[in-house]
């Protein structure tokens, strides 16, 4: 164990700089299917033609149901709208569409795999994760102390760890 603070703060920085330099480097990667990383909807408004024929994967907002078109808005000025056709399963204006398919020609997306998401289910999925993370702050809290002097996490007394 690391006993000095200007090495443990040191170690605190170098795992930092790690940090961001591996979050940099996943920035730079290009979509490759053979480790089904897919194109999304941001490679297809790049350049649409390059990827017909091409499975990708993109998630969007459904405006219309006969047929189903989604608005894949994924942070540009304008978001992308898409026609999605071979679905499985009904879907409803308003609801999340995340689609695995093949592009076609005239903005069309042939559906292979699709996941309907209503709204109420991520606004569910942040209060679990919430709940749970103070849940688990709380449980840390109780139980370890943490000494600035030395940079250091300790059990609390009479706690067991």
């Amino acid at each position: 164990m690391v006993a000095e603070r200007s090495t443990r703060l040191l170690v605190l920085a170098v795992l930092c700089g790690v940090l961001f330099a591996l979050l940099a480097a996943a920035g730079t990667l290009t979509p490759a299917p053979g480790i089904h990383d897919y194109p999304d909807a941001e490679d297809l408004d790049r350049d649409y033609a390059a990827y017909q024929g091409e499975r990708v994967t993109v998630t969007g907002t459904v405006l219309r149901t006969d047929p189903v078109v989604i608005e894949a808005d994924y942070g540009a000025d304008r978001p992308l709208v898409l026609s999605i056709r071979d679905l499985e399963e009904p879907v409803e204006v308003g609801q999340e569409l995340r689609v695995f398919g093949t592009v076609r020609p005239d903005r069309t997306i042939a559906a292979h795999e699709t996941v309907v998401v209503s709204p109420w289910e991520i606004y569910y999925a942040w209060g679990a994760s919430f709940v749970a993370g103070v849940w688990v702050l709380a449980r840390f809290l109780r139980g370890w102390r943490f000494d600035g002097s030395t940079l250091d996490f300790g059990v609390r007394e009479g706690r067991d760890a």
